[in-house]
């Protein structure tokens, strides 16, 4: 919930809490046991309420640039916010950018040093495997070939190639797919409030976000399932 009512839900069935500028919160209240009388039926296991700041009185800007390997990532967040004796007004503006980072970057997602077995070896990857028709020389890296591996069917192989026989050239599927996907986010909050004399209470608040993401899931171009096969 922000500020004690209930946020709409997405396409994807919940709300993207990243949308609501964490300059912008003020504290966020866990309610670990059942709130349904004050929260209705779907708190029946609990609530959470993110409650925004209020009563923003001058201007606050934050800036943090983060770093890793192959990784950089720039948060911006900047505030403006007045306040009197019966209302208050703020605004909060957000941008955040994130770069990419991929499988193949980090050891845990590239090696293949792993069990024969590990669902994300295969053997479809560059360089090549060759196999025999027949299965009597199964398999042969392909890996010293002088780099033409445009052979006719029945061509024999060099020495260089045949001693590479039963050694198969894994890959990764993990290598070529992102770990943290790229992030672009702009977004803007607009909160208001006006006490009118007795006991209402005028509010405003205005959530604007933009977001671009984008999930590599593997390989440009991706081939399944088929092998370049000479014969002995």
């Amino acid at each position: 919930m922000l500020n004690g009512r209930r946020l709409e839900a997405g396409v994807a069935g919940f709300f993207d809490l990243s949308s609501v500028p964490a300059s912008a919160v003020e504290r966020i209240d866990v309610l670990p046991v059942g709130s349904s009388a004050v929260y209705g039926s779907d708190a029946l296991a609990g609530a959470v309420n993110i409650i925004l700041r209020r009563n923003m009185d001058g201007v606050e800007v934050d800036l943090h640039q983060g770093h890793a390997s192959n990784l950089n990532e720039t948060n911006f967040n900047a505030s403006w916010g007045s306040s009197g004796e019966r209302g208050s007004i703020g605004i909060v503006a957000t941008y955040q950018h994130r770069g990419e980072l991929l499988g193949s970057e980090r050891m845990a997602t590239s090696t293949t040093a792993l069990p024969a077995n590990a669902p994300n070896l295969y053997d479809v990857c560059s360089p090549g495997n060759i196999y025999s028709l027949d299965g009597t020389r199964s398999p042969v890296s392909a890996r010293q070939l002088s780099g033409d591996t445009r052979r006719p069917v029945g061509a024999s192989l060099d020495a260089g190639v045949l001693a590479t026989a039963g050694t198969v050239n894994l890959c990764n599927s993990a290598a070529l797919s992102g770990r943290i996907p790229p992030t672009r986010r702009e977004g803007a909050l607009i909160v208001a409030s006006y006490q009118l004399p007795g006991a209402a209470d005028l509010f405003l608040e205005t959530l604007l976000s933009h977001e671009q993401q984008f999930s590599r899931a593997g390989e440009f171009i991706a081939l399944y399932g088929g092998h370049s096969a000479l014969s002995p």
